[in-house]
């Protein structure tokens, strides 16, 4: 569970440039169901490092769906023309034409036996067509490879050709990757592959975005892990599924006890099954940044192993600045007392914490303290809520994570980031985002996130 809340960030800031990616490819069409893109995983080498599919076919109800999601973002159509821009080279235009009338598309980047790192990109041309000597596609060759115009070096279209006539292994049959793809929504736009080498090597040395994500995916259990979008009744969904590395198994226990003392006007809440061992990862990462957060390590053992059980983090619009509060229950009040009384001075001042109706909360201010008391409008039963996560309450998960994207905005444009030029011009497209919802559950072998953002 300690992977959780780095999981869970990751997949919020990867959603927003993942979904709009997705649009400017798959402005034209979803399938009924995600099969199609299997065909093109065949001619896609097991050992992939990163693997992207998106569907181009036409026709179909939730890509009006997608379209009109996407054209609610300003920077939507600025991305697309780049887009379509980078592929019109004027050196290959066998490939402009091929994704014109074409219903899949992918792109994978790989090692070759020798050790050459290349790419291959796949374009569906709706049945087999003759096959030709190499051709050159600007700096690339072309070639092709069954039902499919194959892009790329001449080492990665001789691994699809090998493929295509049955030598090697495929990702489509790959005992790792399989498993994951088929727990992946029918449904979707875009699905792909992330091998943990691919993780590590192409995306974690990245700047910006992209390294964030491969970063924080990075945790020492991973194997890889399988993507997809999809359309949302209210916006889109982000699902990853990892395979793990074999470890024993935790108990799931219900989060609705501490769900239920969250209100409806929180920044963000966090809500997981063991806060405790996250809770010195993250002192420990913030030892720098001054203030109580980084003494959050400092905080004496006993007083961690107290949030080692269902807890949630709740930050809270206040003034001069939000707070931040951790809540979780106790059997034994009196004992919960005890121990937070091994707290220092220094660290009462920095960590105002109470006990009260079978509660423990600790906060950075002690207005936070608040939270020990029922609210009158729970967060659960918000609108936003229930469009991102569900109304099913917990229901087996190991963590959940709630974002309200436009007040934690404003709360940012009021330490000054609005006038971050970067950050200005995203403004807008973020500015779309009302809220933003995952649910993440995991096993002995295997996690499942599904993020929703909530797009008025």
């Amino acid at each position: 569970m300690t992977n959780d809340w780095s999981l869970a960030v990751a997949v919020a800031a990867a959603v927003v440039a993942c979904v709009l990616a997705a649009f400017s490819l798959g402005r034209d069409g979803l399938p009924d169901k995600a099969s199609a893109g299997a065909d093109m995983a065949e001619l896609v080498p097991a050992n992939v490092l990163i693997y992207v599919h998106t569907s181009l076919d036409t026709g179909r109800d939730p890509v009006r769906q997608l379209a009109d999601a996407a054209g609610r973002f300003p920077g939507y159509v600025g991305l697309r023309k780049r887009v379509v821009r980078e592929l019109a080279s004027p050196d290959c235009r066998r490939a402009t034409v091929a994704l014109r009338s074409a219903r899949d598309a992918s792109l994978s980047l790989f090692q070759t036996r020798s050790g050459a790192a290349v790419s291959l990109l796949l374009i569906d041309q709706g049945g087999p067509r003759p096959t030709a000597d190499l051709q050159r596609c600007g700096a690339l060759y072309a070639a092709n490879v069954g039902d499919t115009l194959a892009i790329g070096q001449k080492e990665s279209l001789a691994v699809a050709a090998a493929l295509h006539d049955g030598r090697g292994v495929s990702l489509a049959a790959s005992p790792l990757a399989k498993p994951q793809f088929e727990r992946l929504p029918d449904q979707r736009v875009v699905d792909g592959w992330a091998s943990v080498d691919g993780v590590r090597r192409l995306l974690a040395p990245q700047r910006g975005i992209l390294g964030f994500v491969g970063v924080t995916l990075d945790r020492p259990d991973l194997r890889g892990l399988a993507f997809s979008v999809s359309p949302a009744e209210r916006g889109a969904t982000l699902a990853v599924r990892s395979a793990l590395k074999n470890r024993a198994a935790s108990p799931i226990r219900s989060l609705d006890t501490v769900l239920a003392r969250v209100p409806a006007d929180a920044l963000a809440a966090f809500s997981t099954q063991r806060l405790g061992t996250s809770l010195v990862r993250v002192g420990g990462a913030l030892s720098g940044a001054g203030g109580g957060a980084s003494v959050l390590a400092g905080l004496p053992k006993g007083v961690i192993a107290l949030f080692d059980r269902p807890t949630s983090v709740v930050l809270q619009s206040a003034k001069p600045a939000p707070v931040m509060t951790l809540l979780t229950t106790t059997r034994d009040e009196a004992a919960a007392r005890r121990t937070l009384a091994t707290m220092t001075p220094r660290l009462r001042t920095l960590f105002p914490a109470r006990v009260k109706d079978g509660y423990v909360a600790l906060a950075t201010r002690p207005a936070g303290l608040k939270l020990l008391n029922a609210p009158s409008a729970p967060l659960e039963d918000s609108d936003p809520w229930r469009a991102t996560i569900g109304a099913g309450g917990s229901d087996g998960a190991s963590s959940l994570l709630f974002l309200d994207f436009s007040k934690l905005l404003a709360l940012a444009e009021q330490t000054g980031l609005g006038s971050d030029p970067a950050y200005s011009s995203v403004r807008p497209d973020l500015g779309r985002i009302k809220a933003a919802g995952a649910r993440i559950a995991s096993s002995a072998s295997e996690s499942t996130v599904d993020l929703t953002l909530l797009i008025p």
